[in-house]
């Protein structure tokens, strides 16, 4: 009777093993997800700066980003990030050591970053970004 039992608990264990694993493998090929990130570098001067970037080509449907943008800058400028290079969502005025984190929602596959500067010599940008996004 023990070695019944014994069996059928090592069988139903590796049936329900198994079914896990295949649901497991059936929704990552069908509807897995995709992080595009990267890390952008850029000297901040007197002039005006655009910068973007787009979602990976593995990767289609974004739904939410962790940007962080942080620096030094001598004087002062404006900080600027959107989904168009013509409208932007949030703008901040940044002085000295500055350091921007947004981390929410976002439906684009395009981030575009501007600078426009106030008063101020020199100075710089780094860019770290993870856009969310479903995989093709």
């Amino acid at each position: 009777m023990r070695k019944k039992l014994k069996w059928l608990i090592i069988g139903f264990s590796t049936i329900i093993i198994l079914i896990l694993v295949g649901i497991y493998t059936f929704i990552q090929s069908i509807a897995g997800f995709w992080t595009s990130q990267g890390k952008i570098n850029k000297e901040l001067t007197h002039e005006s700066m655009l910068t973007y970037f787009p979602i990976d080509n593995e990767a289609q449907f974004p739904h939410s980003i962790d940007l962080i943008m942080q620096g030094e800058i001598d004087g002062s400028g404006l900080l600027s990030f959107g989904w168009a290079d013509t409208f932007y969502y949030r703008s901040d005025t940044i002085i000295d050591d500055f350091k921007i984190e947004y981390n929410s929602d976002w439906y684009s596959d395009t981030c575009f970053v501007k600078f426009v500067p106030i008063e101020m010599t020199k100075g710089n940008l780094t860019i770290n970004y993870k856009i969310f996004s479903s995989k093709k």
